[in-house]
């Protein structure tokens, strides 16, 4: 059975329980389509884990906006998006059968609980922790898994590492075209038109995101800058404090037992075969898989010359070339 069973609570004023240390905080910076939610509903049904009922919570990138921008923008722009998906989770359970029903109320009103949050988070510091540690018991560790948390500056990354006594943070990486095309088929099936072809949609998605700007407004392109991510980390984090692994080894038993002694918790039996949020199928070219190959070769490159033991999907990409 896939791990997400187990719910917990979601009152922001649960009582307390007498702990004889505080949890460690965890962080996954991504990247996107590399196994992420995967991994949130893992450690969401793992009993020394404490993660809250709404995944990607996009607090320090949209902190960090606001500080930048000196302008309440990005909080007014994340509290749009979590009311869309307060309206959507409403919808979603007043059509719900009944064995789906406590789930989805339980993510509910976790997804109104960080509404709270962010709207609070100008004049109450401590809402984001206050979300965060609401339902705590004897859990030993709270995650915080947001993708999007990859384009976060050093200075950023660097107050992170103090918000609790122990920190710690993930990065995963998926063979670049792999991920890149994943990416793409995510964003064609949302932006997909009524009637429309889903491969031909997704072609026209792709070729946009290949000859765009590599900056992170182009989402898919954003996600691939492994070499951006990594000299961060390594710039901004302890190295006692950060762990990089691949999304191909991650879903195996020796790469899940390696994360969670990472993070000091015993590895739990699971799938590793049940995809999570699959996306829509779409064959690339032949045509389409060299030149996707051809503009992704620098993290190719900058990856295998820092982590020579790459996993074989990656072997096999480098072994085609990059003619």
């Amino acid at each position: 059975m896939l791990p997400g069973a187990r719910q917990q609570a979601a009152q922001t004023m649960a009582r307390p329980v007498q702990r004889a240390t505080p949890p460690m905080y965890f962080f996954c910076l991504g990247s996107a389509k590399s196994g992420t939610t995967w991994l949130y509903h893992y450690l969401r049904a793992h009993p020394q884990c404490h993660v809250r009922g709404y995944k990607e919570l996009h607090f320090f990138d949209m902190i960090e906006n606001a500080r930048y921008q000196q302008s309440p923008a990005p909080i007014n722009s994340r509290l749009a998006a979590l009311d869309a998906s307060v309206a959507r989770r409403e919808v979603a359970l007043s059509k719900a059968k009944t064995a789906n029903r406590a789930r989805l109320a339980s993510e509910l009103l976790d997804a109104k609980d960080y509404r709270h949050a962010v709207a609070t988070c100008q004049r109450d510091p401590n809402a984001y922790f206050k979300y965060m540690m609401a339902g705590l018991k004897k859990e030993q560790m709270v995650a915080d898994i947001t993708p999007d948390y990859a384009h976060l500056s050093p200075d950023t990354l660097r107050m992170m590492v103090g918000v609790a006594n122990e920190t710690r943070f993930l990065f995963l990486m998926r063979d670049p075209v792999a991920r890149f095309w994943s990416h793409v088929r995510m964003d064609a099936k949302g932006s997909l038109p009524e009637g429309a072809d889903f491969a031909a949609h997704a072609k026209a998605v792709l070729a946009e995101a290949m000859k765009g700007d590599k900056g992170t407004q182009n989402v898919p392109m954003g996600h691939s800058q492994y070499e951006r991510t990594l000299r961060k980390m390594q710039e901004a984090l302890p190295e006692d404090r950060r762990l990089v692994m691949f999304y191909e080894d991650l879903m195996t038993p020796l790469g899940l037992r390696r994360l969670c002694n990472f993070l000091n918790i015993k590895p739990l039996l699971t799938e590793f075969e049940r995809p999570v949020r699959a996306g829509k199928k779409a064959e690339l070219s032949v045509e389409e898989t060299a030149a996707l190959r051809r503009l992704l070769r620098p993290e190719y490159e900058y990856v295998a010359a820092h982590f020579p033991d790459l996993p074989d999907a990656w072997k096999a990409s480098m072994a085609e070339g990059f003619a």
